[in-house]
């Protein structure tokens, strides 16, 4: 097995850590996304997608519990993820929503 990790950065306080396993037929079978940002100096996990369970779910860290988005193979977690779980398109919404709730938490 080849296990692979990236890190891309949006800004200096903003970058997402990605993580995969490929298996001898190069397939992927394990796959973490995470996107971090530096709050109030403090690394903040806001929203990580993997499919740690053997099904892909979605941690965002302002709610209780994961959300399960399928239980596709592993292989169609890959399609599945960059169709519905797009950190890219959305990272300032998600971290201006954490930043909210920090800053409720802390008043």
């Amino acid at each position: 097995m080849i296990a692979k990790k990236y890190r891309f950065y949006y800004t200096l306080n903003d970058w997402v850590d990605v993580r995969f396993t490929i298996n001898e037929f190069d397939e992927i079978i394990k796959l973490s996304v995470n996107y971090t940002a530096l709050i109030n100096d403090k690394a903040c996990s806001i929203i990580r997608c993997d499919n740690a369970h053997g099904y892909l779910h979605v941690h965002k860290y302002w709610e209780i519990e994961p959300e399960i988005i399928t239980s596709l193979t592993n292989q169609e977690v890959i399609k599945k993820a960059s169709l519905e779980i797009d950190i890219n398109k959305n990272w300032i919404k998600y971290r201006r929503h954490m930043e909210k709730i920090l800053g409720d938490m802390l008043e």
